[in-house]
């Protein structure tokens, strides 16, 4: 992903949002009314354009990578993690059981450039979550052609597929230059019904994830991150890292991680899976399968092995409440 933009950017983004359906609001937000937003006119040109050879040359979206100084935490190797596939080869249908059900990828298409790939996790009936540069350049130029599949493993996809029908991005991230670390590299997509004709909602199949209060990431809290990262299993499998958060900068935090590319907008948990038989069911923090980041940015030097991620706050839920009050029967 470049940089800057092709001078005739704004060009192919108006044929493109022509063609598909899509219109930019950005007037009311000018004014501080609502956050930075784009909607889907016509779900069936987004159906159409998904198919199945487009879908086999889909590309990583790119991490976006932060040339900052790391601290020396265990020494010159990095950061310390566990990673692993989310489920087995030999149990393929335990990424359709809830928490795994709520992750999944999103397709999408940057104009000019061709087809990427990212993460996000379902957070109401028909809102998921993803990062900023998933959904917006971050010079005030949104993407198109969402498709959200939950669940999705080696190309099986057994709680279905959907269109996008309306994107909101924090002001942060759209016209914050498009660098990181960013305070809240953060997007909602609300999502058309299932494409398969039923109507059914996403979070109907899959749960949703756990909102407790928010900001609720602190350095040195253990955590679940999942993700569709394309340097492991081809962006083909649900990708699971535990690790210990450390503080960063500018309202991020950082774990040890071996994701990159694909890895963008995947879930930051707390409290991640199902609780045992006599596990606490109340404390500080109790809120089972709680989203608190989402998957920004990795590091220019790969050796690191570490991913960062805008830790969620007001501003999140800002956008996330803009979504439900244009949309409420998907929250």
């Amino acid at each position: 992903m470049k940089n800057s933009l092709k001078t005739d950017l704004l060009f192919v983004v108006g044929m493109i949002m022509l063609l598909t359906g899509a219109y930019l609001t950005l007037s009311s937000w000018a004014f501080g009314a609502e956050p930075p937003n784009i909607v889907n006119t016509d779900d069936a040109a987004t159906a159409a354009y998904w198919t199945s050879s487009r879908m086999a040359a889909i590309r990583p979206m790119p991490l976006p990578q932060a040339d900052v100084p790391i601290p020396s935490l265990f020494g010159t190797q990095g950061l310390r993690f566990t990673s692993s596939r989310l489920t087995y080869d030999s149990q393929p249908l335990g990424d359709t059981k809830y928490p795994n059900s709520i992750g999944g990828q999103l397709s999408l298409t940057i104009p000019g450039e061709g087809d990427f790939v990212c993460s996000a996790t379902v957070q109401k009936l028909s809102v998921i979550v993803t990062a900023g540069h998933c959904v917006a350049d971050g010079l005030g130029h949104f993407y198109t052609n969402w498709l959200f599949v939950p669940g999705i493993r080696k190309g099986v996809h057994m709680m279905g597929q959907y269109s996008w029908h309306q994107v909101f991005t924090t002001p942060d991230w759209f016209d914050g230059g498009g660098t990181v670390p960013n305070a809240q590299d953060v997007a909602v997509i609300v999502l058309s019904p299932k494409m398969d004709g039923s109507g059914r909602q996403a979070g109907e199949l899959t749960g949703v994830a756990g909102l407790a209060a928010l900001p609720d990431l602190s350095a040195g809290q253990h955590l679940t991150v999942l993700g569709y990262p394309c340097n492991l299993d081809n962006c083909a499998v649900d990708h699971r890292t535990d690790a210990q958060a450390v503080s960063f900068v500018e309202n991020t935090d950082i774990i040890g991680s071996d994701s990159s590319g694909g890895a963008s907008g995947g879930g930051w948990f707390v409290n991640y899976g199902e609780f045992s038989e006599g596990s606490p069911g109340s404390g500080n923090d109790a809120t089972p399968n709680a989203l608190v980041a989402v998957t920004s940015f990795g590091f220019t030097r790969p050796e690191i092995m570490a991913i960062g991620a805008s830790i969620l706050d007001s501003r999140y839920v800002a956008i996330l409440n803009a979504a439900c009050s244009a949309n409420p029967g998907a929250c």
